[in-house]
């Protein structure tokens, strides 16, 4: 099972129950690609599958790029830095990199939430008021 399969299906084990317990839910998930569609305790498959793709497939691909080709695009350029400047521009680098990727999880999750619509038996404890 690859790894962004792997992280796709821990986060459906981890979610899920969490959802059930009432202390979560996805209100505006699209029903047609949802489990127990239509109901409050739904559970959208697109998200541990942007989860998958988002955070773990880039990862891969830095991981890839240094296998093959003996450096990591993502520290490009700090090879002239020597000492502790070298350290704290990679380290920026890859909180700039887990940003972005966060930002474009997010992006994602707001446009599928607009396709969805909220589910008729919402509890109120889950409305926005």
């Amino acid at each position: 099972m690859s790894a962004p399969a792997q992280v796709s299906l821990a986060d459906t084990l981890v979610e899920i129950p969490w959802i059930i317990s009432g202390a979560f839910a996805y209100p505006y998930a699209i029903r047609e690609v949802s489990l127990f569609a239509g109901q409050w305790y739904q559970f959208p498959i697109t998200h541990p599958l942007l989860i998958g793709l988002a955070f773990v497939g880039p990862a891969l691909l830095l991981s890839h790029s240094l296998r093959f080709t003996g450096r990591n695009p993502l520290f490009a350029g700090s090879e002239g830095l020597r000492g502790p400047a070298q350290h704290i521009s990679r380290l920026l680098a890859g909180v700039g990199f887990v940003s972005v990727m966060m930002l474009i999880f997010a992006i994602a999750t707001a446009a599928l939430s607009l396709a969805g619509g909220p589910p008729p038996d919402l509890p109120a404890f889950l409305r926005v008021q």
